[in-house]
């Protein structure tokens, strides 16, 4: 699958994978640091279009990589 193919169809979507997509197509980075709450909301809401963003991602040669906990930080 293309870019440009993966776009067109998380237009449909209600979540911001479309954004992400292409955020990492911009980086020559290796990986892609998100925070764990997000992968799960995107596995929660939208798991056929997740496992395409997720394969689309590894044929780019990126890596997830999670981050747990909070996000302000706090316990």
């Amino acid at each position: 699958m293309t870019k440009q193919e993966l776009l067109a169809e998380l237009r449909e979507t209600r979540t911001d994978l479309r954004r992400f997509v292409e955020a990492a197509s911009r980086t020559d980075l290796g990986y892609l640091v998100v925070p764990g709450g997000a992968v799960m909301a995107w596995e929660n809401r939208e798991p056929r279009i997740w496992a395409k963003v997720r394969d689309w991602l590894v044929s780019q040669g990126k890596t997830i990589v999670e981050l747990e906990g909070r996000a302000n930080g706090g316990p």
